[in-house]
């Protein structure tokens, strides 16, 4: 390691320093609060806990730290590529460079002293590689040395390159804005608004390069004499505006692209981040629906903002020309009701709109709900009768569509229409009665043909805005999701309450839960504790609230009333993340679910994806201490097998032994089991019961008596 490197590598116990320092290095804006100090057990901590302290960390500062796993041949792209980005050394102890960006020279390190350096590549990647390549090298020089190899260099890059080609490398964490993060501040990270100005700026320039070539060209045409000096500016005005042009029309495509991805990005988080109960409540035809409006809102939004933009400048440009012309009496006016008119029918549009969007996403929601239930409807529904709702239906869509496309027709039709025709009119006498010069009255014909164009453009941006508005109305729960989400606190598991004695594992008080429309509440000032270790079975009615209460302990539900503390400290420090990394849970057969997918991806989904080889070994062992090894041997591929609704299928017993594996193999604190053994024989159930009983470190039982 070369003086400049070593001199930018950072100690474990600055990472909370280190984080911050990076974060407000690369232009993330951290929240300014103090960490501190990373706590004792840090250094020590395994590899799966440390990383969670250090997304925690990074939530805390309002940031988000994105774990990466790079392959050998792929680090080289990586480190041009990230930044910043925390990069973890291999060896002990643990220390850290920050990466703040790739340049031409090197890689931009900034170190404890808070400098920034730069480095070759090449030695960083050497620091990162060296515990992957050191089994590899005495092989590699006994080779070369029976070869007579000299040069050994590109040689020994080669080979190894070869024989790691499947090797991973982790330890590294991009740092980035948060998906939900406020959107002025992700499009500042990216220069959206300093690209779209320059967009803007360059329409603008096309438009006054083509007036100014007109102006040219119209001088001696005007005239009867053409100069040969003004026929060269022309052609030289027309050839800039196509090639200025052609730049706009690349820097737009490139905007729209990276609006379009920050969009599509802030979307899937809220998808991910709904509220479980609300999911719960909604149709899948609802959801459906706003799949098919998300797409409409990047669609529509680009093309309808980037329009009216370059319309508005094309209106500055037509009003300059009538101004100019000597004719802006009655044409200014009239283009100014025109634009009034334009906006007064826009507002009525959104109306119907609107209309007919709900009525179309009602339409969408009742076809995929009853083309779920269609067999109950067959059963239980006279045939006359059970189109009558799908007929209301689509005949109130069908108005309100007759509706939207006649207000359509006047913007897009009438308005311009109508303008061209006025502006003529109004030029009408000037041309019969010969009482203005030929110059003005050319001029004025080009502002009203420069501002019908605009006109045009105008009213289909402002549909197609129009458009994206009542479709993010309809997805703003989706998009809005992220927006309340609770920031991690970073905590390593296992840590002591302030007075430095172990907290119990759960403590709940007073807990109490009301489901709307009840009179009664299923759980009323519930109290609870659990310590490690214990095994805790909850036996009660059918109705009881059992299942309530697991829901709540396991995060799926927000508890209305009382606390729950998990060692000392309550979901609003841990965050939901942090909450269900440490609680889980194994709900009612109904409430869980086989994904289409491998066996080992139903496994691990709750771990880690892709997995490691001990990934899958220990999947492997906790499936055939589960009694599932016979299983496993009947597939052809393995853990490797396709299951699902289009894959192998699972038994009763096997999927609630599927949902076990899956809940112990998360390695929680807590485990919660609801009913998770009512489907088992006798003798499956004595195993699965031993395998549990000899994984989970602390058990909730739920079961009937």
């Amino acid at each position: 390691m070369n003086d400049t490197t070593a001199s930018s590598r950072w100690p474990v116990r600055r990472i909370a320093e280190a984080i911050a320092c990076l974060a407000q290095v690369g232009g993330l804006a951290p929240r300014q609060v103090e960490l501190g100090e990373a706590p004792a057990g840090l250094a020590d901590a395994d590899a799966l806990n440390f990383a969670r302290w250090v997304e925690g960390a990074a939530d805390w500062l309002g940031v988000e730290a994105e774990p990466v796993v790079t392959t050998y041949p792929e680090i080289d792209g990586f480190l041009a590529a990230a930044g910043p980005a925390l990069l973890q050394l291999p060896g002990e102890p643990r220390s850290f460079l920050l990466l703040v960006r790739a340049t031409r020279q090197g890689l931009v390190l900034l170190g404890p002293d808070h400098e920034q350096r730069t480095v070759p590549r090449a030695h960083v990647r050497a620091l990162l590689c060296a515990e992957v390549e050191a089994p590899m090298l005495p092989r590699l020089d006994s080779m070369l040395d029976e070869a007579g190899v000299t040069r050994r260099g590109r040689a020994r890059a080669e080979l190894l390159a070869q024989w790691l080609r499947a090797a991973t490398i982790e330890g590294f964490w991009l740092l980035r804005l948060p998906p939900g993060a406020d959107l002025r501040a992700q499009a500042r990270r990216f220069r959206l608004p300093r690209r779209a100005a320059g967009v803007l700026a360059g329409y603008a320039a096309v438009v006054a390069l083509g007036v100014l070539s007109w102006i040219a060209v119209g001088r001696g045409a005007l005239t009867g004499t053409v100069d040969h000096g003004w026929l060269i500016a022309w052609v030289v005005l027309l050839a800039t505006a196509a090639a200025l042009r052609a730049l706009v029309t690349a820097a737009s495509g490139r905007l729209a692209i990276d609006v379009g991805a920050l969009l599509k990005q802030r979307l899937l988080a809220g998808a991910l981040a709904l509220d479980s109960q609300q999911v719960r409540l909604r149709g899948a035809g609802q959801f459906l629906g706003w799949v098919l409006e998300s797409d409409a809102i990047e669609s529509l939004a680009l093309s309808g903002g980037l329009a009216g933009v370059f319309a508005l400048i094309e209106l500055v440009a037509a009003f300059a020309v009538l101004a100019a012309s000597g004719h802006a009496w009655p044409l200014v006016p009239a283009l100014v009701v025109c634009l009034a008119a334009v906006a007064w029918l826009g507002r009525a549009y959104l109306g119907g709109r609107r209309r007919w969007t709900g009525l179309r996403l009602d339409m969408t929601h009742d076809l995929v709900e009853q083309i779920v239930g269609h067999r109950t409807r067959i059963a239980q529904q006279a045939p006359e009768a059970r189109s009558d709702r799908e007929d209301q239906a689509l005949h109130g869509y069908l108005d309100a569509g007759a509706r939207l496309d006649r207000a359509m027709i006047v913007l897009t039709g009438l308005l311009p229409g109508g303008w061209l025709l006025l502006g003529l009119l109004v030029l009408g006498p000037a041309f019969v009665a010969d009482t203005s010069p030929a110059a003005a009255l050319v001029v004025a014909v080009g502002g009203v043909l420069l501002a019908h164009r605009a006109l045009r453009s105008l009213v289909g941006g402002l549909t197609q805005l129009l458009g994206a508005r009542v479709a993010s109305e309809s997805i703003a729960p989706m998009f809005h999701a992220t927006a309340g989400q609770e920031r991690v606190s970073p905590v390593l598991r296992g840590e002591l309450d302030p007075d430095g004695e172990p907290a119990p594992l759960l403590d709940v008080d007073r807990l109490s839960h009301h489901y709307p429309g009840r009179r009664e509440p299923a759980l009323d000032h519930c109290n609870l504790q659990i310590h490690r270790g214990e095994r805790v079975l909850l036996e009660g009615r059918s109705g009881g609230g059992k299942s309530t209460l697991l829901s709540l302990l396991a995060g799926l539900r927000e508890p209305q009333h009382g606390l729950v503390l998990l060692d000392a400290l309550d979901r609003r420090t841990l965050g939901l993340a942090g909450w269900r990394q440490r609680v889980v849970a194994v709900p009612q057969f109904h409430d869980n679910h086989v994904m289409t997918g491998t066996l080992a991806f139903n496994l691990l989904m709750g771990r880690r994806w892709p997995p490691t080889a001990d990934d899958l070994a220990e999947a492997q062992e906790v499936c055939e201490a589960l009694a599932l090894g016979e299983l496993l041997g009947r597939m052809p591929a393995g853990l490797l097998q396709v299951v699902g609704e289009t894959g192998w299928q699972l038994s009763h017993g096997e999927q609630s032994r599927l949902f076990i594996a899956r809940a112990l193999l998360q390695g929680a604190d807590l485990t919660l089991l609801d009913e998770s053994f009512a489907a088992l024989d006798p003798e499956t159930l004595r195993i699965a019961l031993a395998c549990v009983l000899e994984r989970a470190p602390t058990l909730l039982v739920v079961a009937h008596p």
